[in-house]
């Protein structure tokens, strides 16, 4: 673990770190104070220990995209797809990443794959800064 971050975790006991509050707690300290670095190796362990739960492979790539790129936290979203195939966020994040990308076909694929899982998020994407080149396409979805 690189740096700051591994101080971070260094941080907490070691009994506590099979305890996810303390963890998520800390994860969420660093992530609205915008410490990408340690946010992304809390969220890590999170994943580590509680794969089955969608919003820590979600807080790990968001997290990822801004510490480190936006293809390390793609490749994470497609792992966790794979593990949850009906989170919603999983597909609107990857549509994101593919509409930033330029790969337009691709994140409007996964668009879809998104509104049909929750139809509300047709609102979020047209709210969304990385999905404004797609505004059109997303309004006729």
């Amino acid at each position: 673990m690189p740096g700051a971050a591994a101080q971070e975790l260094a941080h907490i006991p070691a009994e506590h770190l099979g305890k996810t509050d303390v963890v998520v707690l800390r994860l969420g300290i660093a992530m609205s104070s915008k410490n990408w670095s340690q946010a992304a190796e809390l969220a890590r362990h999170l994943v580590t220990i509680q794969p089955e739960q969608s919003g820590w492979w979600i807080n790990l790539a968001y997290s990822v995209r801004r510490c480190e790129s936006l293809d390390g936290a793609e490749t994470i979203l497609l792992r966790a797809l794979a593990l949850h195939p009906k989170e919603v966020m999983i597909y609107f994040n990857l549509a994101c990443y593919a509409a930033v990308t330029g790969r337009i076909s691709e994140a409007t694929e996964r668009l879809k794959a998104a509104i049909a899982l929750d139809p509300h998020a047709k609102q979020m994407a047209l709210e969304d800064d990385d999905l404004l080149s797609m505004r059109d396409v997303i309004s006729s979805l």
